[in-house]
């Protein structure tokens, strides 16, 4: 075998390794916030300055400022039900 196609087929072996390692998300990013309110209080995001952006499990969340991150931080369930549900698609309309 020539040394170049060792080194292709080494090249591209890693890749399909590292390819099924690697979490899918990651590869195409978050998922983008869809909500124009902080997930915490409700408060429309920019009303108390630029929003913080936090990424968690394959979601960006956006807050209206790091005191509710750190509710966030000690209780994230809540908050990401509501995200999660956000990306959820509407239910078709019967009529």
């Amino acid at each position: 075998m020539r040394p170049t196609t060792l080194a292709l087929g080494l090249t591209a072996a890693v890749a399909l390794f590292a390819a099924g390692c690697s979490d899918r998300s990651a590869a195409t990013g978050p998922k983008p916030y869809p909500l124009s309110t902080c997930p915490t209080t409700g408060e429309k995001l920019g009303s108390m300055g630029e929003p913080v952006t936090v990424i968690k499990d394959g979601y960006e969340i956006k807050f209206c400022c790091q005191e509710c991150v750190d509710k966030f931080t000690k209780h994230p369930t809540k908050v990401m039900d509501k995200v999660k549900s956000a990306h959820e698609p509407l239910p078709e309309s019967k009529g």
